[in-house]
């Protein structure tokens, strides 16, 4: 997806819009403590956060000057529970002054994860399969009107070989170490913003 939008293929990027929920067993789990960063949003609206830093191919590096990725928080809905996490959390946002992104992340609505762009030439969305924590099944890609397959994969596999390269101070592919510091910082602009 990263490299359709960076080649120019879907043209100008006009929004992004994701979502990443699931009907969780919260009790006595880390996911329902405040003080050990539990919330929907902190859980898996990083996944969205880190998606919009690779899909608008933001340069990350410790003086953070280059392409830096204009971010401002439009609206934030919050349901919370019994803890007081936030439960779901809707966000819209405008990223470099003009792109509209949205992002859903429940621990209790229906299991969905999927990943719209629309871009001014063409749009594309994931198809069938998990968009962001594939586990060993198929997964399609649709672009315009084509359909692109792909054979199964593990996607938390993929995710500890990375972090472990990183940690050795390997090559490492999937994200920049420093991404994960600037997806921090867009997910406490969401929390704040949310109250």
């Amino acid at each position: 997806m990263a490299e359709l939008v960076q080649r120019g293929d879907l043209g100008e990027i006009l929004s992004i819009s994701s979502a990443f929920t699931f009907q969780g067993k919260l009790s006595g789990n880390y996911r329902s403590q405040p003080e050990l960063g539990g919330g929907a949003l902190l859980d898996v609206g990083c996944y969205q956060a880190h998606l919009w830093l690779m899909l608008l191919g933001e340069r990350l590096d410790f003086s953070l000057l280059g392409e830096r990725l204009d971010f401002s928080v439009e609206t934030v809905d919050v349901a919370t529970g019994p803890t007081k996490i936030d439960l779901t959390t809707s966000a819209h946002v405008t990223l470099n002054e003009s792109l509209r992104a949205e992002a859903l992340c429940s621990f209790v609505m229906a299991p969905q994860q999927r990943i719209a762009v629309t871009g001014s030439a063409a749009s594309m969305r994931t198809g069938e399969g998990e968009a962001f924590t594939l586990w060993k099944s198929e997964s399609t890609l649709v672009v315009g009107e084509t359909v692109e397959r792909f054979a199964p994969d593990d996607a938390f596999a993929l995710m500890v070989q990375d972090v472990s390269a990183a940690i050795e101070g390997g090559e490492h592919g999937i994200f920049p170490a420093l991404s994960s510091l600037r997806s921090a910082e867009i997910l406490d602009s969401i929390r704040t913003f949310g109250g």
